[in-house]
């Protein structure tokens, strides 16, 4: 199941289905890795993050021996730990950068809770718990950039194409028509301004000295969308609801 919705809408559908397995997808800075984070932490005590890239190794991911005294001991990873956490949930951030073996081990991962196993070294047979939840994210379609075995273990893949509106309030009450330009660069999807970049800029410009003009912070922090972001502030409407 696909859907497309307005943030809160959204939190209250996941919220409410109660489903284990949920793929978030979107361009980066819209917050699919906090969205997560929130919908989890509202039935899971405990919710573990991993950042997935091409040097990620399975006992990154799984756990590796690690030597004590004169032996060697298992130290279970994150992915071990949220498994067999019966208060845990894990989120998966940037699914589709995963190596062709964490790919592989993701299906296990993914795999219905009755059913789902994994090898460890140990010689154990690790099982999730009950009621173990994922949330994966990524920046496209997943379509466009995962397989067919995995698309088929989410549940519910969900669309977030522009920021939470409430971080948008937030910003611009910070710094006004601030959040307004992050929220307008969404729609052209060109040079899109992120919330964390203009965070940074924000942070930046607050502590700034007198050494460093609002321009130079904002060079420092956009690069050559400087002059434009800039320009953008001076004539958006100073919106600060």
């Amino acid at each position: 199941m696909a859907t497309t919705a307005k943030w809160a809408e959204l939190k209250v559908l996941c919220e409410q289905a109660m489903l284990r397995r949920y793929y978030i997808w979107g361009p980066p800075g819209v917050g699919k890795s906090r969205f997560g984070m929130d919908v989890l932490k509202k039935n899971f005590e405990n919710v573990y993050q991993i950042t997935l890239n091409d040097d990620i190794s399975v006992q990154e991911l799984l756990g590796h021996y690690v030597p004590k005294g004169n032996e060697f001991v298992w130290h279970d990873g994150p992915i071990a730990l949220a498994m067999r956490d019966p208060k845990g949930a894990l989120v998966i951030n940037e699914l589709p950068r995963a190596s062709g073996a964490v790919r592989d081990l993701m299906l296990a991962v993914l795999d219905d809770n009755s059913i789902a196993s994994i090898a460890l070294p140990t010689g154990e047979i690790l099982k999730p718990h009950a009621k173990f939840s994922v949330m994966a994210t990524g920046n496209d379609k997943p379509e466009e950039c995962l397989t067919e075995a995995l698309i088929d273990r989410f549940e519910l893949v969900l669309h977030l194409p522009m920021p939470n509106p409430e971080l948008i309030e937030k910003l611009n009450k910070v710094r006004p028509a601030s959040g307004t330009l992050v929220e307008r660069s969404y729609h052209s999807m060109t040079n899109f301004v992120s919330p964390r970049k203009m965070i940074s800029f924000l942070t930046l410009t607050a502590r700034r000295g007198d050494n460093l003009t609002e321009l130079q912070a904002a060079e420092l922090v956009f690069g050559s969308l400087a002059k434009e972001v800039m320009t953008a502030l001076a004539l958006l409407p100073t919106d600060t609801r």
